[in-house]
């Protein structure tokens, strides 16, 4: 369990790049005794922030599923027409699985979270945005994720601002086996499951993430982005606290 209230920036936790850390440690808006981390996504930036939390063991091993929960708060002035990345999970390997990095199942792939375009009554529909080996096969040009709504097979409706909720993600990487030309390929079984306030929000269990065994969830990527191409429109604050990482070898 991750907090962000000691005088040290958590072990665990990456420290933001200088050029996008809009990230701040500031008491709870709704509880001042604790601290928790604010980030703003400045007018005319992309980044709030970016950071990783490593998921290797002690022999350098990585894991092949993994379970996150954190505790979120959009703040008032959230508004957006567009959409942008939350917390999730990665295996990127700095070669494949983001920004417009298509993946071909042996570079990498992500699975992070989402937000989508405020409503009109000023609520924040989330979900997840996936780079998986299956966006592209109908789409050959397509070179992004594919955005998938934690609302809409379910009635837990989208998050209202000035409040806090807890979010809880899991992944479990598909199956590589033999294939008939004697080739390893993956199997369409790969698992997203996603929880809002422990309600259950969402679940695939047909991805395709690798082709190789190589791949493994690297990091739950903390990564707060406004696009997409669009920069944020006015000054957008969000809060997060007590992030909490299990790992399955």
């Amino acid at each position: 369990t991750i907090h962000f209230g000691g005088e040290e920036w958590p072990e665990a936790v990456t420290e933001p790049a200088p050029f996008i850390h809009h990230v701040e440690r500031v008491p709870d808006p709704d509880d001042p005794d604790k601290t928790v981390l604010r980030i703003t996504f400045p007018e005319g930036h992309h980044y709030g922030t970016s950071m990783h939390i490593p998921l290797a063991d002690d022999e350098g091993k990585e894991p092949h599923a993994a379970r996150m929960r954190y505790r979120i708060r959009f703040d008032s002035s959230w508004k957006t027409d567009t959409s942008g990345k939350l917390p999730g999970f990665a295996g990127l390997y700095g070669r494949g699985g983001w920004g417009g990095r298509p993946t071909d199942g042996f570079n990498g792939w992500s699975a992070r979270g989402l937000f989508s375009r405020t409503t009109d009554d000023g609520h924040i529909p989330i979900g997840a945005y996936v780079y998986h080996t299956g966006t592209q096969e109908n789409r050959p040009d397509y070179v992004y994720g594919e955005g998938m709504s934690y609302h809409a097979d379910n009635d837990i409706p989208p998050l209202e601002p000035d409040t806090w909720y807890v979010v809880e993600q899991y992944v479990r990487l598909n199956t590589v086996e033999d294939s008939e030309d004697g080739h390893r390929s993956g199997r369409s079984d790969g698992v997203l499951r996603a929880w809002i306030d422990h309600e259950p929000a969402f679940e695939r269990n047909d991805l395709c993430f690798r082709h190789t065994e190589e791949l493994r969830v690297q990091s739950v990527w903390l990564d707060f982005y406004h696009g997409g191409k669009d920069p944020a429109p006015r000054p957008l604050v969000v809060y997060i606290d007590k992030i909490e990482v299990y790992a399955r070898w």
